[in-house]
């Protein structure tokens, strides 16, 4: 339908330069929208929930899960910890990963209008004065004059008000009058007034580093904060050498490095922290439609592909007096997290600011130049930005997928059951494919396992585990607390026919199949539903 759809587009035989960028773009939402409608038709059962599940409570309980299957840890923590830093073990590494490949599959290897980047950690300290992150990249610092703890002011304000003000557009004279009005105490130790907190002050965020051996005022460099000065610097080039016709986009993945006052709330707030981003150059003049669309492109993926809560999403848009400095128009798009709501994904219209800044500072032209007609026509695009917080997605996809199943009702007289705490990921982000279980640790069943579990991997289904530790009963319910979309036990049988027990972990339906028809139903990308259901449609909902 969406195809047949694209094919009534017909192509007017004369077009003046507006009315092709029109037509262009008409035709790029239709096949934005077509792709969509696939995505959703292969992924509407992706997330299996019932109405007795209970979702994680609070951070705390949260935390306490993932260390104790080793999803995230706290980095350094023989040592006491790292200012909240936190290492993803062999779960979380792979549940981060999944969720970063399928980001990347479908915002930039499945799309045409964007194109990978890869740029450095340490650029030229000038692209951070051009940018103005030197001297305009800071929060507002108040310190307690009692305990000489150091905080955000503008965090406090929203914490007193119970979030009825955006405290960002805010001046410091205005925060500091703030804090005495509501009466905001020092959260550490309690003193208020003149023996509390002090007047806010600006606080850089960039970290510093040195270049060289000699450490001077020459060999002084940032870590960067943020991916996106990478890719606008080298945007305008990358553009002409790939003829690139507008809206272009340019996306990358890698870490970035703020010296924030206050961090906590786990994955949410760190100081090392992981982006997915992506920056598309476009015409002025369709700046605003664009910034739509990708909202609209964005949300969509929370909810179709990974599968999160449509309630614990919404979005904001930001007023007049909280946009930053370089920015025209942003829409966060917000996840109620266990300790409330906060941003996940911020897209934002950041015009030309960036360019003309750099094409002043460098004194290099930062122009695109349309290829369509030689390069004659040149001007300076402006550039929407999807900004995604990796650690703080991986957060939201626990919050929203650890739930805990509530058993059937206990008959009279008899113990009510415990619930079962299942992780309801979506099968193509589950860390583990599947879960290979021999019956008993002898008579060659552990030996079968681990030819089935080889059997699955070459077919491509990555992550396949053999556990062998502790009752079936157990195992299964080990698997189900990190994700395991399928459990497949070896017994005596498997030794004579060659088939095997399945067990779904949503349904917890088994079914008896043939090790053949397993396989086939794993697809180069993991476990496929489409597939597997018609070879046990009892097994999967």
């Amino acid at each position: 339908r969406a195809r047949t759809q694209t094919k009534r587009l017909s192509r007017p035989k004369q077009l003046g330069a507006v009315a092709m960028r029109a037509f262009a773009h008409a035709a790029r939402r239709q096949d934005i929208a077509a792709r969509g409608l696939a995505r959703r038709a292969s992924t509407m059962s992706a997330v299996h929930r019932l109405d007795s599940d209970s979702p994680v409570a609070s951070m705390e309980e949260l935390m306490s899960f993932c260390r104790s299957r080793a999803i995230i840890l706290e980095s350094s923590g023989v040592y006491g910890g790292a200012a909240t830093t936190y290492d993803f073990g062999p779960v979380g590494a792979q549940l981060k990963k999944n969720i970063v490949d399928m980001w990347w599959r479908d915002f930039v290897e499945n799309r045409d209008d964007v194109a990978p980047l890869d740029t450095g950690v340490i650029l030229n300290p000038a692209v951070w004065r051009g940018s103005g992150h030197v001297e305009e990249f800071t929060d507002p610092l108040t310190q307690c004059e009692t305990c000489k703890r150091r905080f955000r002011a503008d965090k406090l304000l929203e914490e007193a008000d119970g979030g009825a003000e955006h405290w960002d557009g805010k001046t410091l004279e205005e925060m500091g009058a703030a804090l005495v009005a509501l009466g905001v105490a020092c959260p550490s130790c309690g003193a208020k007034a003149e023996a509390g907190l002090g007047t806010p002050r600006p606080f850089n965020l960039l970290f510093e580093t040195s270049i060289g051996p000699v450490q001077d005022g020459s060999s002084t460099a940032f870590l960067r904060p943020e991916t996106a000065q990478g890719a606008l610097v080298q945007g305008p080039l990358v553009l002409s050498l790939t003829r690139a016709r507008l809206p272009a986009g340019l996306a990358q993945v890698g870490k970035s490095f703020r010296n924030e006052i206050a961090v906590g709330q786990s994955l949410f707030r760190t100081r090392e922290f992981e982006q997915a981003e992506i920056q598309v150059f476009c015409e002025p003049e369709s700046s605003g439609d664009l910034l739509q669309q990708w909202v609209e492109d964005c949300n969509t993926w929370l909810v179709d592909r990974l599968g999160l809560t449509p309630s614990r999403i919404r979005r904001r848009v930001h007023e007049e007096s909280e946009l930053a400095h370089y920015a025209l128009a942003t829409t966060d798009i917000e996840f109620n997290y266990p300790f409330g709501w906060g941003e996940l994904w911020g897209i934002a219209n950041r015009g030309k600011y960036d360019l003309l800044r750099h094409e002043a500072a460098s004194g290099q032209d930062m122009r695109f130049r349309d290829p369509r007609d030689g390069g004659r026509t040149a001007f300076h695009p402006f550039v929407v930005e999807p900004a995604l917080g990796v650690g703080r997605l991986v957060l939201a996809v626990l919050s929203d997928c650890l739930v805990t199943e509530a058993a059937p009702a206990a008959a009279k007289g008899k113990k009510q059951a415990p619930g079962r705490l299942v992780l309801r990921v979506p099968d193509e982000i589950a860390p583990s494919r599947a879960a290979v279980l021999p019956l008993m640790n002898k008579d060659g069943m552990p030996e079968r396992a681990a030819e089935i579990a080889a059997a699955l991997r070459r077919m491509g289904a990555g992550g396949v585990q053999v556990d062998t530790s502790g009752s079936i009963g157990k195992r299964y319910r080990r698997q189900d607390e990190v994700g395991t979309p399928l459990c497949v036990t070896v017994d005596y049988t498997t030794l004579e026919d060659g088939t095997v027990t399945v067990r779904c972990r949503d349904t917890m339906r088994q079914a008896r199949l043939s090790v053949a028809d397993i396989e086939d139903a794993i697809g180069p990308r993991g476990l496929t539903r489409d597939k597997l259901q018609g070879v046990f449609a009892t097994v999967v909902r």
